[in-house]
């Protein structure tokens, strides 16, 4: 038999110290590099290319180790599972992954310009003489948030919720509360959305009449000042101007007090009106068909809201109020005005 384990040939009869020599025992046809294993029934001889065939690892001997592993490099857990810890893929993209104890960079290396972590990176020292544990995980101190928040704009912040938190009340300041898309209300002074005017108030005012002319004649009469009309085409004049809030008219009123009872009084209204940049009677309207049943010395009104058809805030109005019939004679007091 070839390559078997035996002893070296000594004489007929081995001595004890001859039996247990280190040098008494050698491997048929043995040369340096050799080794021992049993093939199932003896020792015997293993040359290196006996090692390699059993071991099968012919195949990585040379260049074509990357094609035997398939173009992959992996290092397994200590305890030799086979879950990865580090690898490269096809693409030489290094992975990280699993969930490692740590991984100790011993030598300068470069790693291209990928590189994929799917858990911690626990770094213990600097990176680049920076201590980034200490730095990234310092603690922001409530004073050092204060400072940073106030230099962000109120409106830079992402959209509100709708609720009621930062609104303003009576104890403290605040934004605003929720619109309530009435276009006619306003806020009040206890936060509260109300009717135009201010929690009711209507908004009006009073012109005295302004001229009397054609015949007509100013004076004072019974503690005010009038404009007597009692001559047919007599006339009162009244100016005023629409405020800047004005919107829209609710009352607009020339008060008058006739000399006589008539059932149907014969006066005509005429308006002239525009803003500033505008011809002076851009806007005209008139009257002159309406019929009035008044009494003998009491208070009236004549309405003129028709003849402000297109009036709006900043235009400058002038009224004039005419006696069209003999004997329909008034005393003319002045405008009433209310509006929203």
């Amino acid at each position: 038999m070839a390559d078997e384990f035996k002893h070296k040939a000594v004489g007929p009869e081995l001595t004890q110290a001859e039996w247990e020599a280190l040098g008494g025992h050698e491997a048929d046809s043995q040369v340096a590099n050799d080794m021992l294993y049993y093939n199932g029934t003896t020792w015997i001889r293993a040359t290196k290319a006996t090692i390699l065939s059993l071991l099968n690892l012919n195949t990585l001997i040379d260049n074509s180790v990357a094609d035997a592993l398939h173009r992959h490099s992996e290092l397994s857990a200590s305890d030799g599972t086979p879950g990865r810890i580090v690898y490269c893929d096809t693409n030489g993209i290094l992975y990280a992954d699993g969930a490692p104890k740590g991984l100790d960079v011993l030598y300068s290396a470069e790693i291209g310009t990928h590189l994929t972590v799917r858990n911690n990176i626990i770094v213990f020292g600097t990176v680049d003489g920076v201590d980034i544990a200490a730095r990234d995980h310092a603690k922001y101190l409530d004073s050092e948030a204060i400072v940073a928040a106030k230099t962000v704009m109120l409106d830079d912040f992402t959209a509100p919720d709708d609720n009621t938190d930062l609104n303003s009340s009576t104890t403290r300041h605040g934004l605003l509360k929720k619109l309530d898309n009435v276009a006619t209300n306003f806020m009040n002074g206890q936060g509260n959305w109300v009717a135009g005017g201010g929690g009711g108030a209507t908004k009006e005012f009073f012109v005295p009449v302004t001229i009397a002319g054609n015949g007509g004649s100013m004076t004072g009469l019974f503690n005010r000042s009038v404009a007597i009309l009692n001559g047919a085409d007599e006339r009162a004049y009244i100016d005023f101007f629409a405020p800047a809030d004005f919107s829209s008219i609710t009352s607009a009123v020339v008060v008058v007090y006739p000399t006589a009872t008539q059932g149907a009084a014969d006066w005509d209204t005429y308006s002239d009106y525009a803003a500033i940049g505008e011809a002076h009677n851009i806007h005209s309207e008139s009257n002159t068909a309406s019929t009035y049943n008044v009494t003998d010395d009491q208070f009236f009104e004549v309405d003129i809201s028709g003849i402000l058809s297109s009036l709006a805030a900043g235009d400058y109005v002038g009224i004039r109020l005419r006696q069209g019939t003999v004997g329909h004679d008034v005393n003319i007091i002045g405008i009433r005005f209310k509006y929203s």
